[in-house]
């Protein structure tokens, strides 16, 4: 999922534009689907069928991969990059040489 949702995730991200900035709102209000999402992935819903649960769990999956993605590494990782004042070329380096 996150070949996929990571570019859409960072398209996003980086064209958005509010009276907060570019990455509060995803801040102050991303937790909110992630934690509902984490949550729905240890629930078990009342389905007899395994076909149905393996479906449910997929689905709820993938959508917590991309709150995941929306939230922690895709908004508090570079807004805390910028806080601390790191080259960009630096973080590059790591990222793409790991």
């Amino acid at each position: 999922m996150d070949y996929i949702n990571d570019p859409l995730v960072g398209y996003i991200s980086d064209r958005t534009r509010s009276r907060w900035e570019r990455r509060r709102p995803f801040l102050l209000f991303g937790f909110l689907p992630y934690a509902i999402l984490f949550a729905m992935l240890w629930w078990r819903p009342p389905f007899e069928s395994h076909i149905w649960l393996a479906v449910y769990y997929g689905a709820v999956y993938a959508l917590y991969d991309t709150a995941a993605t929306i939230w922690i590494y895709g908004m508090i990782r570079p807004t805390a990059i910028r806080m601390a004042k790191i080259d960009m070329r630096e973080v590059e380096k790591l990222v793409f040489t790991a």
